[in-house]
This record gives C-alpha cells, structure tokens and sequence, in this order.
C-alpha cells in the first residue's frame, strides 16, 4: 500500500507539472543536432519523484515478470496497458498501480510534445500515437547482447516505408538505473547511421529491405533464418568460438558484414546516464546493447546490484501502417484486416485502444476503452509470444511449408 501511495501521489504531482508546463521544450540548435546525429540526450525532463517511482514499478516488474533469457532478464510490452503476470487479486492491484506509472510516463508526460518539436510536426496536419511500449532490464552478468541493429517488425511493428510526408518515428528511451558510460549496459547509438549513404547495404545485412513494406509470410520468415543460422555457424567470424545458441539475423550484422559493422563502430557514441535521463533516437538510427565491462561487473556486484533497466516508448504519427504479412501484433491477432492499416484506421475500425493518440490533443476515449485491452491483453500476449518465440527462435526446417500446399 505504501507503494501504492507513493506512487499515485508522484503520479499526481508530476501530471500537474507538465499540464502547466506549455513553453517549448527544444531549440533550433538541439531540433538541429537530432536530425544531423540522429539522437538527443535530455536531463531533467522528468520530476525525481516520479522518477523514482517508475524506478519502484521497474521494481516489481522484475519481480513477477517471468524471465525472457534473450539478451534481456525480463522484457514486456504493452505494459502501459497492465501487466500479463499478475496471478491474484494482490499482485493485480500493485500491477494496475505500476502500470499507471508507465501509463503516465507514455501518454501524459511532456515526451510527445518533446517528439512532435523533433519531427517538426504541424498539428494542424499530423498527431502522434504509441505504436509501442516495452520495459526492459538486463542482468549485469548477461554477456550477451543484440550488435548494430536498426529494430525489426518484431520490436517496431510498422511498414519499413515511411509515414505520409516522409515521416519516421522516434524512440524515447528512459533511463531507469545509473548507467555510467565507463561501465557500459546501456544502449550505444551509431551517430548520423540514419542518413549514411551505406545504410541500406547495412540494412540488407540484417535481413531488411527498407525500400519495401518488410512483411513477409511465416514460410518466408522461417527459410530466412535457416538460411542464417547455416551461414552463422559457417562463418569466419564464428569458427575459433565455441558452439552457440544462433541469433537472429538483427543482431547479427558483425557476421553478417564485417566492413560495415566497422563504420557503424567508427560512429559509437556511448552516453553517460543517470536514472531519468531521456534518449530520443530516430527509429532509423542504428543502436546496439552493451554488456557490462569488468570494472562495472565489480561495481555493480558491490552495491547489490542485479538488473540495469530502461523504458521505450515508440512514438509515430497515426498515419503510419502496420506490416503485411505474417505478424505477431496484438491488433493483427485480434483482427488479421489490420495487416496494412494506418493506426489511425486500425482505432478508427476497432473497440479496443491498441494505438492511443497522445498529440497534439490526448485521445479521451482511451479510458473508457482501456478496460477492454486489460481483459484482452493477457490472452493476446501470450499468444503473440508463443508464437514469435516457436517462428523465430524455434525455426525448423519441418515449419517450412511450401506456398503451394
């Protein structure tokens, strides 16, 4: 109950802040610098009270998550909606308090002002909705981590086309734990990778093809990562390890193309973060995931430390439109005619708030609608989990079926 408490109250007195708070958040030299690097460090945008309590939510999703052991101890998205591992009436509760503060965090903060001044949207012509959220937190003693990689349809279910008017959206990434650069386990970006002119050899490498819509049928998904796990395992880059679990073709790009995996490197920058700070990243910016150096390894074993976490929040205009093809998205799940809308159609077509409009006004039917995807979205996850987990991580060649049958 005192996290309960706690947490409402910060929630309240940081809604009160940022609805007064009207002035413009980026000027023209830092509106300028994230288009040119493709990035933009903020401090401070966020009261510490509400900070520390999204820390406390961080918390106890780590606690009742179940463990996803793939580069991440425990991954969820959607959790603005609700947690899917609450199991009774207790945890339900704390889980409906958590999510409030990624809720408030996502859809009521001063985040999609910050996005649309980045954009340089015109709110007489564009708005912004959640295409997607995920909570994250990484073992400090994971060595393992996802190399170069612009996100997939798996983690960014949109078209690999741009939005009308040519319009890309952006990842607010927020730290939720100390992550000094010296120590590393936090997210190094690819400076100016967005606009390279070897950006599609590099895209390629990772098995995308970005002057097209990207989905694909599952046959196809599956033939292609066969068809890089037998390269992987083939590969110069891979022959003096010892066997290993084979990836996905996203993280893979170091075996995948040597030559621009070190132009990519060329570019790291790694920033040094407190808990709080903000991270605004063009989704076409290509990013990796660092595991922690030995001097962090000993820092972090000192103070008790087990888990470094962050929050994502994947703004883009409502024009953008789902993939075609084969697709875990929940709104696809739940109505395969969704393959190919604009978020702003999949809304308009359906009951539930799989895509809440957060700019320029705050869509007010949300609420009322929430109640739907809480009953819906534990069934939807674990579906969509299932299946993404059996397709590309449990790939056989028995999956394979020819378009033909």
């Amino acid at each position: 109950m005192v996290f309960r408490n706690k947490l409402l109250e910060a929630c309240c007195i940081w809604i009160a802040a940022i609805v007064s708070a009207q002035a413009r958040i980026f000027n023209d030299q830092q509106v300028e610098f994230f288009q040119r690097e493709g990035y933009i460090k903020v401090s401070g945008l966020m009261d510490e009270s509400f900070v520390g309590g999204l820390a406390e939510a961080a918390t106890y999703t780590i606690k009742t998550s179940p463990k996803f052991h793939f580069y991440f101890s425990v991954s969820q998205s959607g959790i603005l909606f609700g947690s899917t591992a609450a199991k009774d009436k207790h945890q339900n509760e704390t889980a409906t308090v958590s999510a409030q503060a990624f809720r408030q965090a996502a859809l009521y903060s001063q985040f999609p002002q910050a996005v649309a001044e980045l954009l340089k949207l015109d709110p007489g012509k564009h708005n912004l909705r959640v295409l997607r959220d995920v909570f994250m937190a990484k073992s400090v003693e994971d060595p393992e981590s996802c190399d170069w990689h612009v996100d997939d349809l798996g983690l960014w279910p949109q078209s690999f086309l741009p939005a009308a008017e040519g319009i890309d959206g952006v990842n607010v990434w927020i730290a939720l734990d100390d992550m000094p650069a010296a120590f590393q386990g936090s997210m190094a970006l690819s400076s100016r990778s967005h606009t390279a002119s070897w950006r599609h050899r590099a895209y390629l490498a990772l098995g995308q093809n970005r002057s097209q819509d990207g989905g694909r049928s599952k046959e196809d998904v599956i033939r292609k990562i066969l068809d890089h796990r037998q390269k992987n395992s083939s590969s110069s880059a891979n022959k003096d390890k010892k066997p290993q679990k084979a990836k996905y073709p996203t993280c893979d790009i170091r075996i995948t193309d040597p030559e621009v995996t070190e132009k990519l490197d060329a570019a790291q920058v790694v920033l040094d973060l407190k808990r709080g700070d903000v991270i605004f990243a063009t989704r076409r910016l290509f990013h990796r995931t660092m595991p922690v150096t030995e001097a962090g390894l000993e820092f972090y074993r000192k103070q008790g430390q087990e888990h470094l976490s962050r929050y994502s929040i994947r703004y883009v205009p409502g024009s953008a439109k789902l993939p075609q093809g084969w697709s875990v998205e929940w709104s696809i799940l739940e109505d395969a005619a969704n393959a190919g809308r604009s978020l702003d159609a999949v809304v308009e077509h359906g009951e539930k708030m799989f895509y809440p409009q957060v700019w320029p006004a705050f869509d007010t039917s949300f609420e009322p609608r929430l109640k739907g995807m809480e009953v819906a979205l534990p069934s939807l996850a674990q579906r969509a989990q299932e299946e993404y987990m059996a397709t590309i991580f449990g790939a056989t060649a028995e999956q394979q079926v020819s378009p033909s049958k």
